[in-house]
């Protein structure tokens, strides 16, 4: 307590000395004391204060003060007038409080806030927190930037969810207040989310609960992954769309050969016939050159029709894909000591050409790699209906390979052939199966649903780039295990 103008003490409380850290008895012969312990950057300003406002009272003043050891404690004042008789003014009363720990909370309030709003602003996924009641109550830029909306504090959260997945959400979240995790929250989920437009993008959220007092809160994380998905389609179909233009580069080797080479061929034949002929008195010597030249040429054709057959079978065009394995496997065993047994189930129509052609394409990939490296006596093929696929099963009785090995690619043999038979049937909707043990032979089983091997009329079409983008992706299943029988 002092008179008006603040030039005398004429009481000071004992918690003076605790919070000042110094005498009170020193404050009552020099009254300014406790203003000269005040920081000399808050001393102006509460000054001021004191001259001005002090009489009137109300006003809170806070500002820091340096102790005798150096430490800064942070003040509260407030000051009211006490007024006598006659209503006149001749006292001040001020309180002074420590609110240093309080200062230091609010400072780290203040700090925190600080980082969460920079954190936010600068985060590249979109922040949104929602409460209880589906209300967004902060979000942040890039938030507004995915949805291309502002001014999104207030609404529902539900309004950038696709109505189809509405249900599901709320759910989700009130599985949540239920106490349960629900279909949301904590997973990284992948669905659509509408921007301002209406226009759906792909999405990937994730949803954390805000456990403070009170009804639950929720902070929603989000990232448009439209490019990704893209992305992602584009790499699924590339190897479909190498093996379209592989099939297109052989379907042009195989006409080449067949319509320019093999004619070539041909007419060199019948030329030296004709030399042949029009010699009659050509010396024994140089006709048995002739006919050795003209046997050659018979091998060449024969081998310039087999590379072509290999290379695009007419019999797969013309007469369906049991036909073309059944020659295939013919031909092979003309020139191999392989024995096969085929069995190929009749279906009512042809089944698609893009299917007839990678099932006949796998075949003709894995006898190929059994006749190079398993040294087996006797293949068996077979093609049939099971359920809503077709099956293709290709089983030998050659010494095997470590499988896991070989999908890696680090083999000098296997690898490439593999990758290639499993990409063929990922290219259909189907999954590609390879067992095989050392010393045990293998096994390869493929599956195509039959909603991919849907049946068509006969044709040499293949299926076109928008077929080969709309195949869903099948997660390719490789088991290894002995060989069962």
């Amino acid at each position: 307590m002092s008179n008006i103008d603040k030039s005398k003490i004429i009481y000071v409380s004992p918690a003076y000395e605790e919070i000042w850290g110094e005498s009170s008895d020193g404050l009552y012969d020099s009254s300014r004391k406790w203003i000269d312990a005040i920081h000399p950057e808050d001393r102006k300003r509460v000054s001021e204060w004191i001259l001005t406002k002090q009489a009137a009272g109300g006003d809170d003043e806070i500002y820091r003060i340096v102790r005798p050891d150096g430490s800064i404690r942070w003040i509260q004042d407030r000051a009211f007038p006490i007024h006598d008789a006659a209503g006149k003014i001749h006292r001040i009363v001020g309180t002074a409080n420590d609110i240093t720990k309080r200062k230091e909370a609010w400072d780290a309030v203040a700090e925190s806030e600080a980082r969460k709003k920079a954190i936010m602003q600068a985060a590249l996924d979109g922040i949104i927190t929602f409460d209880h009641d589906g209300r967004m109550v902060e979000l942040n830029s890039a938030a507004e930037k995915i949805f291309g909306r502002s001014h999104l504090i207030g609404k529902n959260v539900m309004e950038v969810i696709p109505a189809s997945f509405k249900t599901w959400f709320k759910n989700g979240l009130v599985n949540c207040f239920a106490g349960a995790r629900g279909p949301v929250q904590g997973s990284r989920i992948e669905m659509p989310a509408l921007r301002a437009d209406g226009s759906h993008f792909f999405a990937e959220i994730t949803i954390t609960q805000i456990r403070l007092p009170g009804s639950p809160m929720f902070t929603l994380y989000i990232r448009d992954i439209t490019k990704q998905k893209h992305a992602e389609a584009e790499l699924r179909s590339l190897p479909q769309r190498i093996i379209k233009a592989q099939e297109a580069e052989c379907s042009r080797i195989a006409q080449e050969l067949h319509d320019g080479i093999n004619q070539m061929i041909a007419s060199v034949k019948m030329r030296l016939r004709k030399v042949d002929e029009s010699l009659p008195d050509l010396k024994p010597a140089a006709r048995e050159i002739l006919n050795r030249c003209d046997g050659l040429l018979v091998k060449v054709l024969e081998e310039n029709r087999r590379i072509a057959h290999n290379l695009r079978p007419a019999e797969l065009d013309q007469l369906g894909l049991a036909a073309a394995c059944g020659s295939f496997c013919d031909e092979v065993k003309l020139r191999t000591n392989l024995t096969f047994h085929l069995r190929i189930s009749s279906f009512k129509q042809r089944l698609s050409p893009a299917v007839e052609l990678n099932l006949f394409r796998i075949v003709q990939e894995a006898v190929n790699n059994i006749e190079k490296y398993a040294r087996a006596k006797s293949v068996r093929v077979q093609i049939r209906l099971q359920g809503n696929s077709v099956v293709l099963k290709i089983q030998d009785d050659g010494r095997g390979f470590n499988a896991k090995i070989a999908e890696t690619g680090k083999t000098k043999h296997h690898g490439l052939g593999l990758t290639n038979m499993r990409q063929r049937a990922l290219s259909l909707g189907g999954t590609c199966k390879i067992e095989s043990v050392s010393g045990c032979g293998t096994t390869i089983v493929v599956y195509v649903p039959l909603k991919s091997a849907k049946k068509t009329k006969t044709g040499n079409s293949s299926a076109t780039l928008k077929e080969i983008h709309d195949i869903p992706a099948v997660e390719e299943i490789v088991k290894f295990r002995p060989l069962s029988g």
